[in-house]
């Protein structure tokens, strides 16, 4: 019998009803393009050109293939059917932007809406979108530039006038003694706040956007009034400005009215109005929290929500960290307008909420006996028949409590934030995804969106611009010839340093993308890094010498090739010249073999050959991952007899290694007389002789040098040119004992180095990147010591002039075994 498969139903993908394409973001503060969309539950989401072109494109009745084809014609880059799911699958679908129009009922999708931290929080519609909509379409003419240029002249002129005539003091003074009064002013204030937000709305609607509802709600711990106005982020930068200062504008016309009424009347309550309205006006203007100054510098820079920059410019300003992702896609202007927001508002806030903890008992016992004394008051006004001072006590209570219901809701969220944060580090401990954040409502006093767009691919060229041909003109004389030497190039430019990338100058220019300029002490490792990454024509072979044990140099061998490999590339080589037991193999990492120097002697005439390629030399190797070079052991588990090897082997040998490194180091043994070390000595370009603080290692490196100069003439500049380098190899070695060797060296030798001591250069593998700061900036001045060694006329005046191998097919009979280069090496133990 044969089974059927029953054909597997495709999905026929279309928007999501209710959902609205508002457009492109204008004026955005991002490099690349963004645009808007809300969903029917009126949750407005931020997305990247490439779904909006998605979605505006989506159709039930066409294939994946035929929308792909328009998606990628309408970009201008290719989109595979592969990516098109990919996107549907992991960005549209989970916010409830597209759905299946085959499937025979939708499924209920939790949305996922905007909870940011600074929110409005128990919210409430006061004057639903219609009608705001409306009334907002009826003030709108308000913002015609003379009307605005009057009002703000007016309301100088009032300010002056109740300056000169008006009795402040006397005026407060009336309004205390009197619940009535109270009353009154807290009803003006009130209905100046809703007037406010319905300048907000009167403004969106000037430009040309729709306003949405005005509610009610608690932000922070206190009560206040919002206006939806997410509408304004399609307008342009001077609309959405006006929207954030249409309900100060608005605050204006209600102090010109209350200052008129007090100069016809003297009411003290209006006097008092005008000046407590102008402190909130005040108020509104820092960029502290979500109020109107917030929104101002938002818009300003062009970044719908300052709050959710915070993590990435703070990760960014780290040193040594490369830029964030969310703070490398803002504009020059926009990054240094978020950066300096998040320097200054950020650690503000933090001490503002820790001092409230803190004071949070203090604060809970005296609202707790204000309550009571105001119940008091309550029920002895009530008794007494006095409804002003009854009503004025029960609005007192009402108005304490809801600063606690605030501060808990307040603290709740902070304490459910950071579970989530922790619960989101373990996730991603273990290996798995965090969901895609939703875009965010922006609204007056309350969350503004907190918008992540799609990474995008590189957009196609933009097309030519045409330009208006010119007039013809009358012919001239044409330009005297001069010759090249006469005229200035216009290839000739000035070297322009890249900006810091090292401490607090650096976390500056990756944050802000001022250029700003290194420090000295980087300016400086800039210069020893370029000496080091020079190739120069030819190999160079550099030898670590002295005749005593422990003296630091398989530590020295290390950390040069290290310099060389990280700075300079590919082609550095660290060989293990040793006899007996070289402990190179043992301090560096181990590839996928456990081959030696011995392993390598059979196989140098074929990898002397045209037909050998650099990768048939990673069989004997070792390559280090992190540091760039490579490692040829040898192998302290033989004994020295059965490791010598001929001085012809070793020419052939090092033939093979110049062939294919621009850079030998050796790592030398400690007998001076062996022939592997005496012909290492004839090869060398640089020597570098190291030396512990301790008397017997800098007096054995002395005498070495002594020796090279009464051996020949070649050897002897050697010798002068040698680069020392003092290691402090016990932590108990002072800087005072590190300088008296290096003294003792500057007669004698080219250059003297002195490298602190660092624990991880005598424990464990020696890894570059594990060393500190100041370890590695003394290892880069002795790699660029090396370096001016072999960059100069020492150089060629060091290097070796006659043939180093004479027969190779005679020097490779002589090894134990001859394996074809084929031959498989030891699987490693």
């Amino acid at each position: 019998m044969t089974a059927t498969t029953l054909p597997t139903r495709q999905p026929r993908w279309r928007r999501a009803s209710g959902v609205e394409m508002l457009g492109p973001v204008s004026d955005s503060g991002l490099v690349h393009v963004t645009c808007l969309v809300q969903r029917r539950d009126g949750q407005v989401i931020q997305i990247s050109e490439l779904l909006n072109i998605v979605l505006a494109s989506a159709e039930p009745n066409q294939s994946l293939q035929a929308w792909a084809r328009t998606i990628s014609e309408a970009y201008g880059n290719e989109l595979s059917v592969d990516g098109l799911n990919h996107l549907i699958d992991s960005k549209l679908v989970p916010l409830g932007l597209v759905e299946d129009a085959a499937a025979e009922s939708t499924a209920a999708i939790r949305l996922p809406k905007a909870n940011p931290l600074l929110a409005l929080r128990l919210r409430s519609t006061i004057l639903p979108a219609p009608v705001a909509r409306r009334i907002a379409g009826w003030l709108a003419p308000l913002f015609f530039p003379p009307v605005v240029v009057a009002a703000v002249t007016g309301l100088v002129l009032i300010d002056v006038a109740l300056f000169l005539t008006g009795d402040a003091m006397s005026a407060l003074q009336q309004v205390l003694v009197s619940p009535g009064f109270l009353l009154a002013l807290f009803a003006l204030l009130t209905t100046g706040a809703l007037i406010h937000e319905l300048g907000h709305a009167a403004a969106c609607s000037y430009g040309g956007g729709k306003p949405g509802a005005i509610g009610f709600g608690i932000y922070i711990v206190f009560p206040a009034f919002f206006t939806d106005v997410t509408d304004s982020y399609r307008l342009s930068r001077v609309s959405r400005i006006r929207t954030d200062l249409g309900g100060l504008y608005f605050n204006v016309w209600c102090v010109l009215a209350a200052g008129v009424g007090y100069l016809l009347t003297g009411n003290a309550i209006l006097l008092l109005l005008v000046i407590v309205m102008q402190i909130q006006m005040l108020q509104q203007l820092p960029p502290t929290i979500r109020l109107d100054g917030y929104f101002i510098l938002a818009d300003l820079a062009g970044v719908p929500d300052l709050f959710s920059r915070v993590g990435p410019v703070v990760r960014s300003l780290i040193p040594g960290r490369a830029p964030d992702p969310r703070v490398a896609e803002l504009r020059p202007a926009a990054r240094r307008i978020v950066t300096s927001w998040v320097v200054i508002v950020i650690p503000l806030l933090i001490f503002v909420l820790a001092w409230t903890v803190w004071s949070l008992p203090i604060i809970i016992e005296q609202t707790v006996a204000a309550i009571r004394v105001h119940a008091q008051t309550i029920t002895s006004a009530w008794a007494a028949g006095q409804p002003p001072e009854f009503v004025l006590a029960a609005l007192s209570i009402f108005l304490l409590v809801l600063p606690l219901a605030g501060l808990a809701v307040i603290l709740t969220q902070l304490v459910l934030s950071l579970m989530q944060f922790v619960n989101l580090r373990i996730v991603a401990w273990r290996g798995k995804s965090d969901r895609t954040e939703p875009g965010r409502r922006r609204e007056r006093n309350t969350a503004v969106n907190a918008f992540r767009p799609l990474p995008e691919p590189a957009k196609a060229a933009p097309p030519e611009t045409k330009v208006n041909e010119p007039a013809e003109l009358p012919p001239r004389e044409p330009a005297p010839l001069v010759s090249r030497e006469a005229r200035t190039s216009f290839l000739v430019k000035e070297r322009s340093e890249p900006p810091a990338a090292d401490g607090w100058r650096g976390a500056l220019a990756r944050a802000t993308d001022l250029s700003v300029p290194p420090s000295r002490a980087e300016h400086n490792r800039r210069l020893l890094a370029q000496m080091v990454s020079r190739h120069w024509v030819g190999p160079r072979t550099t030898s670590v010498v002295n005749g005593k044990g422990g003296v630091g140099k398989t530590v020295t061998t290390a950390m040069l090739a290290a310099v060389f490999g990280r700075y300079g590339g590919i082609g550095v080589l660290a060989w293990d010249n040793n006899d007996t037991r070289g402990t190179l193999g043992w301090r560096t990492e181990q590839d996928w073999h456990d081959a030696s120097l011995k392993d390598l002697v059979p196989a140098a005439e074929w990898l002397l050959s045209p037909a050998a390629q650099v990768s048939d030399l990673a069989r004997f190797v070792h390559h280090q991952s992190a540091d760039k070079y490579d490692v040829l052991r040898s192998n302290p588990e033989l004994l020295a007899n059965e490791q010598r090897i001929t001085s012809d082997v070793f020419d052939a040998l090092h033939r093979v290694a110049t062939k294919y490194y621009r850079m030998v180091l050796f790592d030398s043994g400690n007998d001076e007389s062996a022939p592997r070390w005496l012909r290492m000595i004839d090869v060398t370009d640089q020597l570098v002789i190291p030396t512990t603080t301790q008397p017997e290692s800098a007096e054995s490196a002395a005498l070495l040098l002594e020796a090279l100069r009464d051996r020949d003439d070649r050897s002897a500049r050697l010798a002068s040119n040698a680069v020392v380098v003092v290691l402090r190899s016990e932590r108990a070695s002072t800087p005072s004992q590190a300088r008296r060797i290096a003294d003792g060296f500057a007669a004698i030798a080219r250059s003297v180095i002195i490298v602190p001591f660092d624990a991880a250069l005598h424990d464990g593998a020696l890894r570059f990147d594990s060393l500190k700061s100041r370890t590695r900036n003394a290892w880069l001045e002795a790699g660029a010591a090396v370096a001016s060694g072999l960059d100069d006329e020492r150089a060629g005046s060091v290097r070796r002039t006659d043939a180093v191998v004479t027969n190779v097919a005679t020097a490779l009979s002589s090894s134990p075994r001859s394996p074809r280069i084929g031959a498989p090496v030891r699987p490693q133990k």
